[in-house]
C-alpha cells in the first residue's frame, strides 16, 4: 500500500514546468499532515537503511557458502541435499567459466544480474548459489519468470575474420 505523503510528492516528479525540483519538494512537504509527513519519514527512514540490510545478509550467505566449499565437495554435497529436502528446489543451468585469475559463474533463465566468483571451479558454483538466493528473497519469485525458458545451452567455438 502506497504512503499517502510518499504518493503526492512522487505524482509531483515532472510537474511544475521551470520551479526547481528543491521548492517542488518543499511545497509538496508543508502541504502534508502531520500523519503524512510522519509517513514520509518512516518510508525514507526504510529506504536509508536497506542497503545495510541487504549487504549484510548478502555478506553472510556468501561467508556459509565458502565455508561449505572448503569444507570439502562431500560435505557441501551432503549439505546440498539437506537444503533441497527442506525447501523446493529449482534448477539452474549455470555457466562457469575458467580465467587466468580464478572463475565465474551465472546462471541463465533469470530477470536480473547475478554473478558468482572463486579461485577454485566448487567456490564459484558455491557463490553464485548464494546470489541466486540472495537474489531471489531480494526481489521475489518473478525472477524467475523468463519467456522463453532456456532448454539446452551449449558452448561453441567459431572463427571470426576481424
Amino acid at each position: 500500500m502506497w504512503l499517502i505523503g510518499v504518493e503526492r510528492i512522487c505524482a509531483m516528479n515532472g510537474k511544475g514546468g521551470k520551479m526547481p525540483v528543491k521548492e517542488q519538494v518543499t511545497q509538496t512537504l508543508e502541504s502534508l499532515s502531520e500523519a503524512e509527513l510522519e509517513q514520509v519519514a518512516a518510508y525514507l527512514a526504510a529506504l536509508k537503511s536497506q542497503p545495510q540490510q541487504l549487504a549484510a545478509r548478502y555478506s553472510q550467505f556468501a561467508q556459509d557458502d565458502r565455508r561449505l566449499a572448503e569444507a570439502g565437495m562431500a560435505e557441501y554435497q551432503a549439505g546440498l541435499l539437506t537444503e533441497d529436502r527442506a525447501a523446493t528446489v529449482t534448477w539452474f543451468k549455470i555457466v562457469i567459466e575458467k580465467h587466468p585469475d580464478g572463475y565465474v559463474a551465472y546462471p541463465l533463465n533469470l530477470k536480473g544480474v547475478v554473478v558468482g566468483e572463486g579461485d577454485t571451479y566448487e567456490e564459484a558454483l558455491a557463490d553464485v548459489k548464494s546470489a541466486l538466493q540472495f537474489h531471489i528473497e531480494t526481489f521475489g519469485r518473478q525472477v524467475l519468470e523468463v519467456e522463453p525458458p532456456v532448454l539446452e545451452a551449449f558452448v561453441a567455438e567459431a572463427g571470426v575474420a576481424v
